[in-house]
């Protein structure tokens, strides 16, 4: 598997879920609206990551560049 850089959106879906991309994704959030997790192998690392430095947050893979991850 190849590693990729992941970002989650720094604003919340309707489930108030911040959705998690990878760098490829064409729904990626402008620079300005985007946070950092770190480059990982997989959404599941990556989400794994965010929620151990951002434990009051909630987040989601994108349907479409972290679908084994997207919740729903």
């Amino acid at each position: 598997m190849v590693n990729k850089h992941y970002y989650f959106n720094n604003n919340t879906d309707e489930n108030n879920n911040h959705e998690v991309h990878n760098e490829d994704c064409s729904r990626l959030p402008s620079i300005s609206n985007r946070t950092y997790i770190g480059y990982f192998s997989n959404c599941k690392d990556a989400i794994n990551e965010a929620k151990k430095n951002n434990p009051n947050k909630n987040f989601d893979g994108c349907y479409w560049c972290c679908n084994p991850c997207h919740k729903g």
